[in-house]
């Protein structure tokens, strides 16, 4: 629920690590609708790796207390 909620996370998928690639297309919308451009875009390998930057967050604590340190 919204009232226990204690901080949002800023999380990355990491594109490095997954060796993602900038090979997908995307068209470019303008006011809520597709036109007919299009422009490069990331195809991710998966949707299961992403970083979290502790070192860049003001509740870096809140979120090392919630995630296993193995992780």
């Amino acid at each position: 629920t919204p009232q226990r909620l204690i901080c949002v996370p800023n999380i990355q998928h990491d594109c490095y690590g997954r060796e993602c690639t900038a090979t997908a297309h995307e068209h470019i919308r303008e006011e809520r609708e597709d036109t007919s451009r299009t422009r490069i875009a990331v195809k991710h390998k998966d949707q299961m790796h992403f970083i979290i930057n502790l070192y860049a967050l003001h509740n870096q604590h809140h979120i090392r207390t919630a995630v296993p340190q193995h992780l």
